[in-house]
């Protein structure tokens, strides 16, 4: 099996700087439910059409809207009408009201392998430290935690994450570095917003590394600061050294956060493209309403006629799941009883969930 990442998980809460205002326009209700699964995974694209709306003039949509439709009218009936037509319209509609638009990616990415332990978790595993070095002199570096399962041979599935208070919180580890980026307070051991040995091993449990190694799979994670820390300003991460110099004010149509960790991640792996008809698992808990977990379901059953129209089986449920039950279809769900989080519980199911959608190929 080769390299490719499983699942991808944004598990944390978005503060208005995350996505442009026009995040917060009538159009969520609508056409941006079907994309908040898929338009984290951004493909590079030409400017925006000037023939989009201004948000004040956007109507509220109260159902999702077929998505093989295409804007000047026709349905989509193949997978090259979808690809070469209706996905990039999806994209540019997305980038231009929700996320942004990122910067192409950079001309050259280096990766310099910092430390290496062939003998983790008792010689179970190979841990590297991976710096990943791109972008104009001074742009940021991510810092990459890589953990792979030493048997069997030959490649292995990768887990690809985003962490929120640093990689030395995944394991107690005192060799794994030490961000030095900006950290929130809440972090665990963070110290005036810097993070400190206290922190160490103090998620573990959030991000179940052994347990994932046990089951063949690796973990790869680099802390979403390297990026761009969460912060209500541009003035840090990788913005300064994409966005356009010597603006009085920020295009409202510039990338924001989110954009710029999915940005991060697509320098860890080739992520360039949406998901169709990759499978994809959607997990929730039920105290967790600001995820909207019944609006992640709507999500992946308007997704579901683009994977059926691709040759995949979609959406294998009419209905929410009910609770601590896995619906292991290629459009996947899965939600649970608790808060917003992520458990060893969790990472079973989403071990479960790669199994029965990758390695049974």
């Amino acid at each position: 099996m080769k390299h490719r990442a499983v699942i991808v998980r944004l598990r944390q809460q978005c503060s208005a700087r995350r996505a442009p205002a026009n995040l917060r326009s009538p159009l969520a209700g609508g056409i941006v439910g079907f994309a908040v699964g898929l338009a984290l995974v951004f493909a590079a694209s030409a400017a925006v059409a000037a023939d989009l709306p201004p948000v004040s003039e956007l109507k509220p949509v109260a159902e999702l809207p077929d998505p093989l439709l295409l804007f000047g009218g026709g349905r989509v009936e193949t997978r090259e009408q979808w690809v070469g037509r209706r996905r990039p319209e999806l994209i540019r509609l997305f980038q231009h009201y929700m996320y942004g638009r990122p910067p192409a990616a950079p001309k050259s990415v280096e990766a310099v392998v910092e430390r290496v332990d062939t003998g983790y978790f008792g010689g179970k595993a190979t841990k590297q430290e991976v710096t990943i070095s791109f972008g104009p002199p001074g742009t940021p570096k991510i810092s990459l935690l890589l953990v792979v399962p030493n048997k069997p041979a030959g490649p292995k599935p990768v887990f690809l994450g985003i962490n929120f208070c640093g990689n030395h919180t995944l394991l107690d580890d005192p060799s794994i570095a030490i961000s030095k980026a900006w950290m929130p307070e809440r972090c665990p051991g963070c110290v005036d917003n810097r993070a400190t040995e206290a922190g160490r091993g103090k998620e573990k449990d959030v991000w179940a590394v052994e347990q994932t190694i046990d089951r063949g799979y690796a973990l790869a994670c680099f802390y979403s600061g390297d990026v761009d820390p969460d912060r209500n300003d541009f003035s840090d991460g990788v913005h300064p050294f994409y966005d356009a110099p010597g603006q009085a004010e920020r295009d409202p149509h510039a990338w924001g956060t989110i954009a710029a960790w999915a940005w991060g991640m697509q320098r860890a792996v080739d992520l360039v493209a949406l998901c169709a008809p990759r499978p994809v698992l959607f997990s929730n808990a039920q105290e967790d309403t600001w995820a909207d977990p019944e609006g992640q379901f709507r999500v992946l059953q308007g997704a579901d006629p683009v994977y059926r129209l691709l040759g995949s089986t979609g959406l294998g449920g009419a209905s929410l799941p009910e609770p601590d039950r896995l619906l292991s279809s290629p459009l996947g769900y899965y939600i649970r009883p608790g808060k917003h989080s992520m458990t060893t519980g969790d990472w079973k199911v989403f071990l479960d969930f790669a199994d029965a959608n990758f390695r049974a190929k």
